[in-house]
């Protein structure tokens, strides 16, 4: 063995960042996919939010695929390995079929649609929720109950670290649960992709820092 190698340990093989856009319909979504952002401590997560109380799911397709381009003046570059824009039923059936029939069309822009809503997505971090065809209104009085301090504006996600495998398992067991029972869009409800955008951001985070693939969120 050659001296210069004694007494050192062989590095772990780094994988390059995964780079991904993130499109969301609301403030909420964004802050949290910049706190997801933050605990990571990546640079390979570029977070944006869209302008408008409403936007339509097309149009934030749209806006996707205009970032995945790249927008200088705003500090986009296009270098993105994925592209994924997230926002919720709210019953918006026709648009969000559109949404998605566009998605498909441009390729490589992925979506992660919560139903009803995104409030479900941090709700499943908490407690068990399976109430077939549930609106809006029932998911936010039940994430109330289990996190007393959420505010749509304002919110503190440190409190869900812990508990992201346990959200992760419940979004599994929802569509396992909808596929049993033949429920498609948009009776699925509940139902959350977020899971499956968690999943790509951590696979990719682990990648890069030389470790092996986990269930286990990584703090």
């Amino acid at each position: 063995m050659d001296r210069s190698s004694r007494g050192k340990r062989r590095r772990p093989s780094l994988t390059p960042h995964r780079r991904f856009l993130i499109v969301c319909e609301g403030k909420t979504e964004s802050s949290y996919f910049a706190f997801v952002r933050e605990r990571l401590r990546s640079r390979a997560v570029v977070v944006k939010a869209t302008s408008g109380q409403h936007p339509d799911p097309v149009s934030l397709v749209e806006e996707a695929r205009r970032l995945q381009r790249g927008d200088h003046a705003r500090g986009i570059d296009p270098a993105f390995d994925e592209v994924w824009v997230v926002f919720d039923w709210d019953g918006r059936t026709e648009k969000v079929c559109q949404a998605l029939q566009t998605a498909e069309r441009y390729q490589k822009i992925h979506i992660a649609l919560s139903n009803p809503s995104f409030e479900l997505w941090l709700l499943w971090h908490f407690a068990d929720f399976m109430n077939p065809g549930c609106d809006q209104k029932s998911v936010e009085e039940a994430l109330s109950k289990v996190w007393l301090l959420y505010r749509k504006d304002g919110v503190a996600f440190g409190v869900l670290a812990g508990h992201m495998a346990d959200a992760m398992r419940r979004a599994e067991s929802a569509r396992g649960a909808h596929r049993r029972a033949d429920r498609s869009f948009p009776d699925n409800r509940p139902s959350s992709e977020v899971d499956n955008l968690i999943d790509r951001i951590t696979s990719a985070w682990r990648a890069s820092q030389g470790q092996s693939y986990s269930n286990q969120w990584p703090y």
